[in-house]
Order: C-alpha cells, then sequence, then structure tokens
C-alpha cells in the first residue's frame, strides 16, 4: 500500500505498534474476503472497495489530516486526525469512476470507536457494509439508500442522519451569503447539518419513492400469497369438481377455432 502520510514523530512505540497491526488486521480482511479489494490510487491512502450483499457497492477512503497540538512533554506537536469518507453506488462503475449516479454516505464510527487505531476503525467499517443488508436494520440512511433506485441516485448528493441531501440543493446553498462554515470534525459526522434542516421539505424525494418501491414489493408478495392460496383451494377440490383443463374459456375458444378451420 502506498501512503502519502507519516506517523507523527511523538507517537510512542506502543501506539506506533498498535497502529502497524491495525493496518495488518485492515490487510487480511481486505485478502481475505471475496467481497472487498484495495483501489491504488496513488498517492493517496488507497481506498477499499467493498461488494455488500445488497449488491451495492461501497468506496472507504481515508485522507490524513494534520493539526498543530501542545503537549506537555514534547510542545507544539503535529498529530493526526483521520477523515472517513464512504461512498456508495448501485454499480461498480459508479463508484470506481465517480459517476454521477454514485452518492456519499455520512456513516462511521461513532466518536467511542474513534479511539481505535485508524486500521482497526477501517476494517470494521468494512465488514458492517459487507454485511450491508443487516447494517441496514439499525442505520436508517443505509437502508434507504439500499433500497433507492439507481436512477434516482443521480440527483442526490448525501444520505445523512438528517435526511436525503440533494445536489440541487448543495449548489443552491454555495452561492448563499450565510452559508455556514464546514464544522471542523475530521469524521464528516455532522457535515452540512444546517442545510439539511434548512431544505428538509425537498430532500424527501428520494425516501418517498424508496416507499414507493417498498409497498409495490408489498403489494406484489401479496398478490403472489392470493395466488398461492387460490392454487391450493384448487388443488383440495373433488376430483369431479376440477376441470381437466385450465381455463374452460379459452379450451372452448380453441374448440370453436378448430371448428371454424382458424389456426
Amino acid at each position: 500500500m502506498n501512503h502519502e502520510w507519516h506517523l507523527p514523530g511523538h507517537w510512542s512505540q506502543d501506539k506506533r505498534k498498535a497502529h502497524d497491526r491495525s493496518m495488518e488486521f485492515l490487510s487480511g480482511i481486505v485478502a481475505q474476503s471475496d467481497g472487498m479489494e484495495w483501489l491504488d490510487r496513488k498517492p493517496r491512502f488507497p481506498p477499499v472497495l467493498v461488494r455488500g450483499v445488497s449488491r451495492r457497492w461501497y468506496a472507504i477512503e481515508l485522507t490524513a489530516v494534520y493539526s498543530e497540538e501542545y503537549l506537555e512533554d514534547y510542545g507544539v506537536v503535529e498529530e493526526i486526525l483521520w477523515r472517513i469518507n464512504v461512498t456508495g453506488g448501485a454499480w461498480k462503475d459508479d463508484v470506481v469512476k465517480r459517476k454521477p449516479h454514485s452518492v456519499s454516505l455520512c456513516i462511521g464510527p461513532k466518536r467511542s470507536g474513534k479511539k481505535l487505531p485508524i486500521g482497526d476503525q477501517v476494517g470494521a467499517l468494512a465488514l458492517s457494509l459487507r454485511s450491508d443488508r443487516t447494517t441496514a436494520m439499525r442505520i436508517p440512511l443505509l437502508a434507504q439508500f439500499i433500497v433507492s433506485p439507481r436512477s434516482a441516485l443521480k440527483e442526490v448528493y448525501q444520505f445523512s442522519e438528517e435526511g436525503v441531501i440533494m445536489e440541487e440543493d448543495v449548489f443552491m446553498m454555495e452561492d448563499y451569503e450565510e452559508f455556514p462554515e464546514q464544522v471542523d470534525d475530521p469524521w464528516n459526522a455532522e457535515e452540512i447539518d444546517n442545510i439539511a434542516q434548512a431544505w428538509a421539505a425537498e430532500m424527501e424525494t428520494v425516501l418517498e419513492m424508496a416507499n414507493s418501491l417498498q409497498e409495490f414489493d408489498a403489494a406484489e408478495r401479496e398478490d403472489f400469497d392470493r395466488w398461492i392460496q387460490d392454487r391450493e383451494e384448487e388443488m383440495l377440490k373433488e376430483p369431479e369438481e376440477q376441470p381437466w383443463h385450465h381455463d374452460e374459456a379459452q379450451v372452448w375458444k380453441l374448440e370453436e377455432d378448430l371448428l371454424n378451420g382458424r389456426n
């Protein structure tokens, strides 16, 4: 793997070893899973490409951010922070080539998990996205993404805890004079929170489409169950009650056509 970042010089030997072990852990997960691979985009940290059980694709990317901190034993030091970005798509090419149908997913470790070495964090996230259907049961925004049609994703910028953020909303707010500055949060956990609230009414487009799709699936299953029940009732009829054909009208129509010389 290629890195453009470097470990801070003030890190202890134990912390460096923990980091190295976490990277070995991540590499092992990617190597052993048939649903994960590295995307080598030099010189950045290679993104991890994940194919979920739902057949949706995810790219986990890391960006190193350095900030100056004062430590009593060292003075002013350069500390490394990590920004985790997750991109999702219905097709592999949507994610790999960053096509318009790819979207940002505001998902990542909770604050308690951010204390772990970065390899452990990315590894845990990759495993969660690999089992995305199960993960979606406790993360609504992931469920919204999974059920959204690919055609609808083209208009989406991000799926967040606050709702669906559309591309047009982001572009419109970029020129707004009171556009809030981005929160200095390397984990992107509350990015454009104010935008999501201000444009909540328009951000429900994809969610409504997803709900409609779920309702359609439910109706389709209900029709199928009804069809199965009808077939079972037919099988329970007495033999003399059962017609020897599937559709009496079609049989009489066929006989009429034959008698009239039509084929």
